[in-house]
């Protein structure tokens, strides 16, 4: 039987490469874009790639724009989750959450210290997120992406992501 699996943020930079991929693996892929209705009945895995992002001068001059929409965004997807009895769901986070330090990072380190403070609201917000999906009852998967770029994406000194940028 093959697996379906449901992709928040399909439209997004990620979200449409992950979608295409799954589909070629030949999985069913049921996708959700902002302001729909959440339905995750007869969904095996959960894939979250949604929210709101963006690049340095954005997060400089707008830095609280995306902890509201993006904390908000989890918990619908991790109650919806919880409430349509999904088994597996999987969090793309980032590495902004990682603790502003020299050396190289353990995995156990990541919420330990403080995120540098050009990433202190994106960071925070991602360790948030991050701590809220593993109190609930399904498997998590948490993937910290970085330095995402290629077709398709933002290539926008002011809006877009590092490498985009």
């Amino acid at each position: 039987m093959r697996r379906v699996c449901a992709v928040i943020g399909s439209k997004g930079f990620i979200g449409l490469h992950l979608v295409s991929a799954l589909q070629q693996a030949d999985y069913t892929v049921k996708t959700f874009v902002r302001g729909q209705e959440l339905d995750f009945a007869g969904i095996d895995v959960v894939i979250n790639c949604g929210g709101t992002s963006g690049g340095g001068a954005f997060l400089r001059d707008h830095p609280l724009s995306m902890v509201g929409p993006n904390v908000r965004l989890a918990l619908d997807v991790f109650d919806a989750a919880l409430r349509d009895e999904v088994q597996q769901v999987i969090v793309l986070s980032s590495t902004t959450g990682y603790p502003d330090r020299a050396h190289p990072l353990r995995e156990d380190e990541y919420f330990e210290g403080n995120v540098p403070d050009c990433y202190r609201y994106p960071g925070e917000t991602r360790r948030f997120i991050e701590r809220l999906a593993l109190m609930y009852p399904f498997n998590v998967t948490l993937l910290r992406c970085a330095g995402a770029y290629g077709p398709g994406d933002k290539f926008d000194p002011d809006t877009s992501h590092v490498i985009g940028a």
